[in-house]
């Protein structure tokens, strides 16, 4: 290669080698975003899960409320007789 040859192939290497450190930075981006969306999807998974035992918890609260309820009307007709 010919000194004149070199002068115009340098700077095209210049930019080959920019380009690959911006895609080696876009890369390095996209996976730190990647990791973060699935720990932000354990966690959604972890919160929806949280949320099915208290919605089971206050469906049994408040059937035994109602029964409390029935009990009371019961107990409260018995006192008045």
């Amino acid at each position: 290669m010919t000194l004149e040859e070199s002068r115009d192939v340098i700077p095209i290497m210049e930019e080959i080698i920019s380009l690959i450190e911006e895609q080696e930075r876009l890369l390095s981006e996209t996976s730190k975003e990647l990791e973060q969306m699935e720990i932000m999807d354990r966690r959604i998974k972890e919160l929806e899960a949280d949320c099915q035992k208290w919605y089971e918890l206050a469906s049994k609260l408040n059937s035994e409320n109602r029964l409390l309820q029935k009990q009371n009307v019961e107990l409260l007709k018995l006192s008045g007789q």
